[in-house]
């Protein structure tokens, strides 16, 4: 990696994200990749004592990991269906640019292996893997209120593009997603477990669960 290829990366992905995201993404929006997801695979990945030229890379696919969504040009059905490929729309951008900033084919590799394990159905192995799905998902650790912001968050997005649900049925997705999900990291355990148990319990009250 050149000297200046991390500034450039993470430099154009901002941009990206801020000049081409649409509005009605209330979810998927520069802040979630710039003070959720970058801030805390840094923070992770110090508590984890993972250093040198792995973090830059990682933290470039924190950067770039939901570059997908600037492909979304409207709020239409067709384009909307791009989010279930976003990931994949983000390996290749990466793939596209990287190299013209400086980082080399095996490197960029690693950038587009590590935005296309945030995807859910993915099982993360290596220590890197495991600190951006941690970091992807640490709004559900942040505590109960913040939980249930991001979530209306995400519910909102989704109406913007003519998915509603209601509020019953958008519970139990909850539910199955806070019983299913767990954190990769014992760092990420040790500071989201208790608030995720909270969100948990919080869903399973609102259903009348006990």
């Amino acid at each position: 990696m050149k000297p200046n290829a991390f500034d450039l990366a993470t430099g154009y992905a901002l941009q990206k994200l801020h000049k081409e995201l649409l509005p009605q993404l209330h979810y998927h929006c520069l802040e979630h990749t710039r003070d959720e997801v970058v801030v805390w695979t840094g923070r992770l990945a110090e508590m984890e004592a993972l250093n040198g030229a792995a973090r830059q890379i990682l933290l470039t696919a924190a950067y770039f990991h939901d570059l997908g969504w600037t492909q979304i040009r409207d709020t239409s059905e067709l384009e909307y269906a791009k989010r279930l490929e976003h990931e994949f729309i983000g390996a290749e951008l990466a793939r596209d640019v990287l190299p013209q900033m400086g980082f080399s084919t095996g490197e960029t590799e690693a950038v587009c292996e590590l935005i296309l394990i945030t995807r859910l159905a993915e099982i993360p192995v290596t220590l890197s893997e495991k600190i951006i799905r941690d970091a992807d998902l640490s709004s559900i650790g942040q505590g109960v209120e913040h939980f249930w912001k991001r979530g209306n968050d995400l519910r909102a997005e989704m109406k913007e593009f003519g998915i509603s649900i209601d509020d019953n049925s958008w519970n139990l997705v909850e539910l199955d997603l806070l019983e299913k999900m767990t954190y990769f990291t014992s760092s990420a355990r040790n500071l989201f477990d208790e608030k995720k148990q909270a969100a948990l319990e919080s869903v399973r009250a609102l259903l009348g669960y006990h």
